[in-house]
């Protein structure tokens, strides 16, 4: 069987990636397009899940821990999905709370985290693996 090849338009795509920095755009926008439509995928996710669980238990703060791979461990602290999909770092505080009860209270900040595209993609791709598997039980 013989397919026939519009020469053109090969021409033209082969056009594309002989320039190295049309190669480059194109790459790029392949990958913003992947990250979109993670990102997208994990709000989905995140919002199915109710109740959301607390981070550590804990019935205050609702988020769930991303693992990450070993590479990335060490250029952020503790990394999380919240609720509404968002991906932050999760920094907690101890203070102390009032004199009189002699108790630790803590406080919670969240931080967005400025990650290269490629490293955005594996901390979605982690984040859904997670909530899929919690969403699934």
């Amino acid at each position: 069987m013989y397919i026939s090849v519009n020469s053109d338009r090969m021409s033209n795509m082969s056009s594309l990636f002989s320039d190295k920095s049309n190669l480059l755009l194109l790459t790029n926008s392949a990958l913003e397009k992947s990250k979109e439509s993670l990102q997208e995928i994990l709000k989905e996710l995140a919002s199915q899940i109710r109740p959301f669980p607390g981070f550590l238990n804990m019935q205050t703060i609702q988020a769930i821990e991303i693992p990450v791979p070993k590479e990335y461990s060490d250029k952020y602290g503790c990394v999380v999905v919240l609720p509404n999909g968002e991906i932050n770092e999760i920094i907690l505080k101890t203070i102390p709370g009032p004199e009189s009860l002699g108790e630790i209270d803590q406080t919670e900040e969240y931080i967005e985290i400025d990650l290269p595209i490629i490293e955005q993609i594996i901390y979605l791709y982690n984040a859904i693996i997670t909530l899929s598997e919690i969403n699934l039980d």
